[in-house]
């Protein structure tokens, strides 16, 4: 489910920008789609290993393409053939943000499969026979950090023969994540729109690899999954246009998706429109104050989501004395420096500032003064 969290800090005085809010969801389980029947009890072996696992198996001939996009990985596990209709729907998976995994056959045609793989930058050009055996060439990738606890070079590592010789012929952003003793790619991962493809440059089967029963195949494939969890936004900014993307399954009620925070009964329609099963949603900054708010449709939650404001009060940055006053001197404010902390000086300075020097009592004293010396006068000088 959906975990809700709340950092506050203590700060006094400074009482703004001290509490941050974020969501994130917990997956109870992570489906698989494995077409294919090959090597199937060390799949099997493996996915059982894990209750988080939930592994479907298919064949090529019942493939449930309606219910693809509901898998978090498909694997193509050396079927035959692929079928344009199954490449066009595996495109429109990963182009969503899907992982597919693709495990070759002996029996692939070169150029049917070719007509497929040059669409995300690949190209087979033969087949090695030799026995070869596999390397990891830079341990600093981002898929192997956290995998290891150590380096170790002497490591005995899978090896392969009738390895496919696949090249890249695009500029698309992949890496090689596995490779032979001679370079030849052996792994291989494609960044496509929002999705992932790994391809492995051999098939499975045991009188061509031991990689299914080597322990590298349980940390990649541990890895792939890891990688595989649909990322969600830890939280949003309240900006000017604050703009939320979900993933939805089907397609949202007439009336919209309302948006509402913990604990309250306001709930808000804000605007929003679904491509497919991405649902945009946009925020005033205005509308909303900072929070966690749930989004639903009719009765059901979709997400939950963290608004914060924006840290631009935290900005402690401030002018020195003189850089201040070249500051209001081009804006034509005339300034004064006063280097004091005595606050009664400040004080008074101000009230100059403010008022001038103030003579009326002075006046009103002389004004008193003189009344009395000219009543005094009058009463005993004698003429």
């Amino acid at each position: 489910g959906w975990t809700k969290g709340k950092i506050e800090i203590a700060d006094f005085p400074i009482t703004f920008d001290n509490h941050f809010y974020f969501t994130y969801p917990v997956f109870s389980n992570i489906r698989i789609a494995i077409i294919g029947g090959d090597n199937i009890d060390n799949f099997k072996a493996f996915f059982y290993s894990d209750s988080s696992f939930q592994a479907s198996y298919y064949n090529s001939d019942n493939i449930p393409y309606s219910r693809l996009s509901s898998f978090e990985i498909i694997i193509l596990n050396q079927i035959k053939n692929i079928s344009s209709g199954l490449w066009t729907s595996l495109k429109n998976y990963v182009s969503k943000g899907g992982t597919v995994i693709v495990i070759p056959s002996d029996t692939w045609n070169k150029e049917n499969i070719n007509s497929f793989l040059g669409e995300i930058g690949f190209n087979i050009q033969g087949v090695d026979t030799h026995r070869l055996s596999m390397q990891i060439n830079a341990f600093e990738q981002d898929f192997y950090e956290g995998l290891f606890s150590k380096k170790d070079q002497q490591v005995k590592m899978p090896w392969a023969r009738n390895i496919l010789n696949v090249k890249s012929i695009m500029n698309i952003k992949n890496d090689v994540l596995l490779q032979f003793e001679n370079g030849q790619i052996a792994f291989s991962r494609v960044f496509i729109e929002k999705g992932k493809w790994y391809l492995f440059s051999f098939s499975f089967d045991k009188k061509n690899t031991d990689f299914i029963i080597h322990p590298l195949f349980v940390a990649i494939m541990h890895r792939i999954i890891q990688l595989s969890i649909p990322q969600t936004n830890l939280y949003y900014t309240l900006n000017s246009d604050t703009y939320i993307k979900i993933n939805v399954d089907t397609n949202v009620s007439e009336h919209g998706v309302t948006i509402k925070k913990n604990n309250s009964q306001k709930a808000l329609i804000p605007m929003q429109q679904q491509l497919f099963n991405e649902l945009i949603i946009q925020i005033k900054e205005q509308d909303l104050e900072d929070g966690i708010y749930e989004l639903k449709n009719e009765n059901v939650v979709l997400n939950y989501i963290a608004l914060n404001y924006n840290r631009h009060e935290s900005n402690m940055e401030f002018y020195n004395s003189n850089e201040l006053i070249k500051f209001l001197k081009d804006r034509n404010i005339e300034t004064i420096l006063l280097k004091t902390v005595e606050s009664e000086e400040i004080k008074s300075t101000i009230q100059y500032l403010n008022n001038g020097i103030s003579l009326w009592k002075w006046l009103i004293g002389f004004a008193l003064f003189f009344l009395i010396i000219e009543m005094a006068l009058l009463r005993f000088w004698k003429v």
